[in-house]
């Protein structure tokens, strides 16, 4: 039989609440049965499996003891645990308010708290259980690994580093991940948009049961949307469409947004348009595409764009289709998807390679005048930078490197050579070379890398980035922004670009495996020199040029 208590109450606070045993509560929760009917204090409840029942008014609970069961009625609720057990649960069941919840700054407690149609502050310092009524309520949640049911419009802030949930529902909510991992799920048909602010964790949005809008403002994390068949995908953030249609996502900021095909024959679109049933608005945002095993076609948006091909086909052709698409056929591995891409930087493979994406590069001078490389053609004669007879292009090589994802960066980090760096008009504009890649200067050539001096020769901040090579019938100098390079020469190599017969995974110019200066100086137009008098005479001559720079300015 249930209890109500009196004594102990002085001038409306209860003090030294502490009672182990008896019948004081109702079957439900347990403990002590509390009538107010003015604001009350109770200070303290030590002890362990008590239950306080308030079914008055105002109420203000500073709790600690371990495994509390506080039930408050409408009149609302001001709880602070200071002294948690983290092997016991301390249960809080708020009326319809408005409620004031902390939990132990000390992160170690475990709570479930469930509150009303009030508007709650619920701060949740460990591991909690919340289950926030239909008010307007602000939660915010530091440590621990905690599960968030939301009903109203609610704004959530997630600053610790566990791994939390969110279920939204009814209401319209205003997440902010911070560096959690986070997991949100819509479960309400009838749900409103869902605003995910910029964070750095690995988030997770499922639309799981009705159309459903998200707006992301991209930071540190991305957002994926997965196609019609549910395909999910593990790191970076991810927003998974569910069974229903009309899913709409609105990305702003520099992050990646990441769409993901399914099974079915897929249109992805970074120019606004639908993915496995998602809307997408246009977006400047870098973006991933994860083409699925149906005859898919893709097309980027304004950003850097990437196309992935990840664990889905053995072996893969590229060629160039019409109006500048590219057409990616797979050739083994049980699978017969051809998917069209436009408007793409970048292919990436299961195995990490990357291949070309005719992207605009250097001017090379033919005898028509000088062509961006990405345009050149096999056939196409270009002018020699040694005043020999012009040459027809053999070959051209292309790939994408992504320096930041090489084994070993210094080996393909580009290079840039200033305009006038050698003199007037040589180059003519910014000259940008792979470190092994050699000029032509005073009658050797000199791989750019050793020309390095910090001030017009200078190492680019790695990036991702395409190279090509151009291989002439015979080795020799081209024009490159009118500074003489070297033409390519087959020492190996060959297989690190994407018109090989086979393709490297991670390329390397500059083969340690072989002796390069005797090949160069077997095969070469001219000798290759690293050091010696012809390198410091070039580095003299790129200083006394960059002084006359700098006394100019």
């Amino acid at each position: 039989m249930a209890s109500s208590l009196s004594a102990g109450l002085e001038d409306g606070t209860l003090t030294a609440l502490n009672y182990t045993s008896g019948p004081f509560a109702p079957a439900d929760f347990g403990g002590i049965v509390f009538i107010n009917t003015a604001p009350t204090e109770i200070v303290e409840i030590p002890a362990q499996d008590v239950g306080v029942v308030i079914t008055g008014g105002l109420t203000s609970i500073t709790g600690g003891g371990a495994g509390e069961t506080v039930v408050a009625g409408s009149g609302g609720l001001t709880y602070t645990d200071i002294t948690p057990d983290g092997n016991t649960i301390d249960y809080i069941v708020a009326g319809d308010g408005p409620n004031l919840i902390t939990t132990s700054t000390t992160g170690t407690g475990n709570y479930q708290i469930n509150t009303g149609a009030g508007n709650d502050t619920i701060f949740v310092f460990g591991n909690a259980l919340v289950n926030a009524g239909t008010g307007n309520n602000t939660i915010s949640v530091s440590g621990g690994s905690s599960m968030i049911s939301s009903e109203g419009n609610d704004n959530i802030t997630m600053s610790g580093t566990g791994t939390d949930s969110v279920n939204i529902g009814t209401g319209q909510a205003t997440i902010n991940p911070g560096s959690a991992n986070l997991f949100i799920y819509e479960t309400s048909d009838s749900a409103k948009p869902l605003f995910l602010a910029p964070g750095t964790g690995s988030d997770t949005v499922s639309l799981s049961t009705g159309p459903g809008t998200v707006y992301a403002g991209l930071g540190g994390n991305s957002v994926l949307i997965a196609g019609a068949d549910g395909t999910a995908a593990t790191g970076a953030a991810t927003l998974l469409n569910g069974a229903a249609s009309g899913d709409q996502l609105y990305a702003t900021g520099s992050g990646a947004v990441v769409l993901a095909a399914g099974s079915g024959s897929e249109t992805l679109s970074g120019a606004g348009g639908t993915v496995g049933g998602v809307s997408m608005s246009a977006s400047t945002a870098d973006l991933i595409f994860r083409a699925g095993t149906g005859n898919d076609v893709i097309e980027g948006g304004s950003g850097s764009d990437t196309v992935e091909f990840f664990g889905l086909r053995a072996d893969y052709t590229v060629a160039e289709g019409p109006a500048g698409t590219l057409i990616v056929t797979a050739i083994d591995g049980g699978f017969s998807g051809v998917d069209t891409l436009s408007n793409i930087e970048t292919l990436a493979f299961a195995d990490e390679t990357e291949t070309q994406c005719f992207a605009h590069g250097t001017h090379i001078l033919t005898l028509s005048g000088e062509v961006p490389v990405q345009d050149l053609s096999v056939g196409d004669v270009l002018v020699s930078g040694t005043g020999g007879p012009p040459q027809a292009i053999r070959w051209i090589g292309a790939r994408r490197v992504d320096c930041h994802r090489h084994p070993d960066p210094d080996k393909v980090v580009p290079v840039r050579i200033a305009a006038n760096a050698f003199g007037q008009g040589c180059p003519h504009r910014d000259l940008v070379l792979s470190p092994d890649h050699a000029v032509f200067a005073e009658g050797v050539l000199i791989p750019v890398k050793h020309l390095v001096n910090g001030k017009t020769v200078r190492r680019m901040p790695p990036r991702s980035l395409m190279y090509y090579h151009i291989e002439l019938e015979q080795h020799d100098v081209v024009l490159a922004e009118g500074l003489p390079c070297e033409s390519y020469l087959d020492t190996g190599d060959r297989a690190a670009f994407s018109d090989g017969p086979t393709t490297d995974l991670h390329p390397a110019w500059g083969s340690m495996a072989r002796d390069i200066m005797l090949i160069m100086d077997a095969l070469g137009v001219a000798p290759l020199r690293v050091e010696g008098p012809e390198v410091e005479a070039a580095r003299a001559k790129l200083y006394r040029q960059a002084e006359a720079f700098a006394n100019i300015a």
